[in-house]
């Protein structure tokens, strides 16, 4: 039910981390809410590292599919406001997409 694929990425212990507690908030409210609520959801987590103008950066993007239609929530919770915290707090930039199909998380940091 679930596809997670990249390349190995060299990372901070202090992103790795991060990521830890970005991929851990997201699963749980799957499970809660999301994609993996139901018998048939999925959900398929890629990234990727690219050189740019900045420095290298990883791009990590988590999709729910198959779970209960999504919808933009009335305000904001404590893990969406975490990880748009933390992210940032990492010159990064994190964006959601309530995609009725399933919700799209896009994230983008230095490594």
């Amino acid at each position: 039910r679930m596809t997670i694929h990249g390349p190995d990425a060299d990372i901070t212990p202090n992103r790795a981390l991060l990521i830890a507690m970005v991929l851990h908030e997201m699963g749980t409210n799957a499970v809660k809410y999301g994609a993996l609520s139901n018998d048939t959801g999925t959900v398929v987590v890629v990234w990727d590292v690219a050189a740019g103008d900045e420095g290298r950066r990883l791009k990590l993007v988590w999709t729910e599919e198959g779970g209960p239609p999504v919808a933009p929530p009335d305000r904001k919770g404590f893990g969406s406001r975490m990880i748009e915290h933390a992210i940032r707090g990492e010159q990064g930039v994190s964006e959601f997409d309530f995609d009725p199909k399933g919700l799209v998380c896009r994230i983008e940091m230095p490594v």
